[in-house]
């Protein structure tokens, strides 16, 4: 009976400490999956909120993802990509064809998101962001 109830408060202490694990994981950012449907519908989020604010003609498109993270307690991505300006004009629809411009000067940007997203009722609030030229 001893050797059962030392075995079952072992169990109750691992359980107790995995669990604590996972509850203080939800706060901490970790990588998921670039392909992830919520974290693709932020990134296309983040592009249209960025080439909405620019006052540049032309339009830009993601060239790679640095950083694709979640916080699972807020909901919130960690997006880290790198854009390029297109040939294509803000009117133009078909970004994922626009080539992209080849001349020095304003051609890439690379920015860093934090976006809350309730995916299931397709809202999306950018919390902080910061883009810089490279």
């Amino acid at each position: 009976c001893t050797t059962q109830l030392a075995m079952l408060r072992k169990v109750s202490l691992l359980v107790g400490l995995l669990m604590w694990g996972t509850f203080s994981s939800l706060d901490k950012f970790v990588y998921v999956d670039k392909n992830l449907k919520a974290f693709v519908m932020s990134v296309e989020h983040v592009v249209f909120k960025f080439n909405e604010a620019q006052e540049d003609p032309f339009l830009y498109k993601v060239l790679r993802i640095w950083r694709s993270k979640r916080q699972f307690s807020t909901e919130t991505y960690l997006i880290d990509l790198e854009m390029g300006r297109t040939m294509c004009k803000k009117q133009d629809d078909d970004l994922d064809n626009c080539l992209l411009q080849q001349e020095i000067g304003r051609r890439k940007v690379r920015c860093t998101y934090f976006v809350r997203t309730l995916e299931w009722i397709t809202q999306f609030s950018i919390v902080n962001s910061t883009c810089d030229q490279i």
